[in-house]
């Protein structure tokens, strides 16, 4: 049983991605936002696919990065397919065989 006020990560995720280094420090400061936002929450007994809808203004002040920094990493992160978007709420794409 995940602890309450906790965010279940898989262990795949953990090692393959994480812990090999294969995100920077800006790349893994925006996942684990937008991890928190997404699988964090289970109100219905499952994760949840994608965040509430975000701005990068509101990402950038959370995690104390600059806006314009933030927002280049966002749009790499999205054209290298680690993260998606739709209609300004985000998904981290664990499939990192699919990241170009």
């Amino acid at each position: 049983m995940i602890p309450k006020n906790s965010t279940p990560i898989k262990n795949e995720i953990l090692i393959d991605i994480f812990a090999k280094g294969l995100l920077t420090k800006s790349e893994m400061q925006i996942v684990f936002y937008i991890i928190r936002w997404s699988w964090g929450f289970d109100g219905v007994e499952r994760r949840q696919d994608w965040t509430k809808k975000l701005t990068n203004k509101q990402i950038a002040e959370d995690i104390g990065m600059h806006e314009s920094h933030l927002s280049n990493n966002i749009k790499r992160m999205i054209a290298e397919n680690k993260i998606l978007v739709k209609d300004n709420c985000y998904q981290f794409n664990e499939h990192y065989e699919d990241w170009k």
